[in-house]
């Protein structure tokens, strides 16, 4: 039942009425009238939803009044204060109606409900600026403005015209030097995405699937709904700002790993997950569903593969079972398991567009430096290689490419491979001893005995000062002699 939805919205009970361009078409079914006590509304009633108006009048918080047309052309106010989640259907055929829609049937009922949503969101946005100053400072990012610029154009594709809520928002894209595949939105706008998750997708189509699921939490005012129950609970009063000044320390610490809380230790972990609760991000289960169905709802819309959230869900498996995580693949916590989360998403495609990777060409690099520290040649070497064969491929890729080969294999082909991988890394890579050792090491290798003396002599004039690469200088000199 296609009904036009002209969503008028108010503040202060001032009503300002949408342009045409603003109308909205949704399939509006009140499926319950036990659900809407103080109107008349019948089952499978087709409505027009005429206004939104917020009403403070009353000094405990927020008050959403619908006002609303009957088929039979009566006029109804629905007082969403009295009405939690009000079991309505609906479809959409562009971004602004769906989320029109999902303020109506989630956001709105929930706000109604509350008595300091004000107060709420100041704290929540205070600790998330205080919690990106300190990533931003600490240079935990990856500071790429044509990348983040690119994800920033992305999110304007999603995001609605205007919020029926009120709320002012502003995203802003922060890109985290963590080689695990996550991503989040705090109260403040900011959606930190880690390189690993960057690095691990393949198509337009997957971040965008991502970037719908973290702003449906954010629309849908997810983070206010945690703080009211956890106000309730009377927690929130244990939760301060010394665990902020703990989780300062513990980025600054885990500078050189990524902040993922699976590299560090159990304290440090729960000091991290205590400031995620004091600002309401400790998503459930329903809230993550939720929010996973409204990436398949909106891909369409946006003109994308709706298959798409499933695609990205089971990369993030796939990291899981690289690392022997068994647990965290096949059971639920915050988040549904992960096999059922991509069940019920869709089907996976195996697709791959190399201008978007070259896009994410940094955080592929990153997490290929971080990997190649970890021993793991082979998954390290394969996403230099994605840079290299792309066409974005930088000196740190050609380095970790030779280092790699050289590590993992030592035949002549793979030596000579490696040697004119660190030859090309050589051309742009700053940190130069580190190539040079291992050029030295690949001429070896390949009985090139001369050139080895030669970038001896050059290693050891770059080296003078430093005693253990003269050490080592020494050795190879006496491996050549041999």
């Amino acid at each position: 039942m296609t009904r036009t939805i002209h969503a008028v919205v108010a503040l202060l009970l001032a009503t300002i009425t949408m342009n045409a361009q603003q109308s909205i078409s949704i399939d509006l079914n009140v499926k319950s009238t036990n659900k809407v006590p103080t109107t008349p509304i019948a089952k499978g009633a087709e409505l027009t939803i005429n206004s939104v108006t917020c009403d403070m009048s009353n000094q405990k918080g927020y008050n959403y009044i619908l006002g609303v047309t009957t088929q039979k052309g009566e006029y109804l106010r629905i007082d969403l204060s009295k009405v939690h989640q009000m079991p309505i259907d609906f479809s959409a055929t562009n971004k602004d109606e769906y989320w029109y829609a999902r303020s109506i049937k989630y956001s709105l009922p929930s706000l109604a409900s509350m008595t300091d949503v004000y107060s709420m969101r100041n704290k929540a946005e205070t600790k998330a600026n205080q919690f990106v100053g300190t990533v931003r400072n600490d240079a935990l990012t990856i500071e790429d403005p044509y990348l983040t610029a690119y994800i920033n154009s992305l999110l304007a594709k999603i995001n609605p015209s205007q919020r029926l809520d009120f709320f002012k928002y502003n995203f802003k894209v922060i890109v985290l030097k963590d080689d695990e595949p996550n991503a989040s939105i705090y109260p403040n706008g900011a959606l930190i995405i880690n390189a690993g998750m960057l690095a691990r997708i393949h198509t337009e189509d997957e971040l965008v699937a991502l970037l719908c699921h973290e702003a449906n939490h954010f629309i849908c005012n997810h983070y206010l709904d945690n703080m009211a129950k956890i106000q309730k609970r009377e927690v929130a009063g244990a939760i301060g700002s010394a665990v902020l000044g703990t989780a300062a320390g513990i980025l600054t610490k885990s500078a050189g790993i990524g902040l993922s809380t699976t590299t560090l230790s159990m304290s440090m972990a729960n000091d991290i997950n205590a400031l995620i609760t004091a600002m309401g991000l400790a998503f459930n289960q329903d809230q993550e569903k939720e929010s996973d169905h409204a990436a398949v709802d909106l891909l369409p819309l946006l003109g994308y593969d709706r298959n798409a959230m499933s695609t990205c869900i089971q990369k993030i498996g796939n990291y899981y079972m690289e690392e022997g995580n068994l647990a965290a693949y096949y059971k639920s916590g915050n988040h549904p398991k992960i096999e059922d989360r991509i069940a019920s998403t869709g089907i996976p495609y195996d697709r791959r567009d190399t201008e978007f990777e070259k896009k994410m060409s940094p955080c592929i690099s990153y997490v290929a430096q971080v990997l190649f520290g970890k021993g793991r040649y082979s998954q390290a070497l394969e996403l230099a290689d994605r840079n290299i064969h792309n066409g974005a491929g930088r000196g740190m890729d050609f380095y970790i490419k030779g280092e790699c080969l050289l590590a993992a294999q030592d035949t002549e082909e793979s030596n000579m491979l490696a040697r004119e991988s660190l030859l090309k890394a050589r051309e742009t890579y700053t940190d130069g001893l580190p190539t040079l050792k291992a050029l030295i090491v690949s001429d070896i290798r390949l009985g090139m005995f001369e050139e080895a003396r030669n970038l001896l002599s050059e290693f050891r004039e770059i080296a003078k000062d430093k005693e253990e690469e003269r050490i080592w200088a020494d050795g190879m000199l006496i491996n050549i002699a041999q």
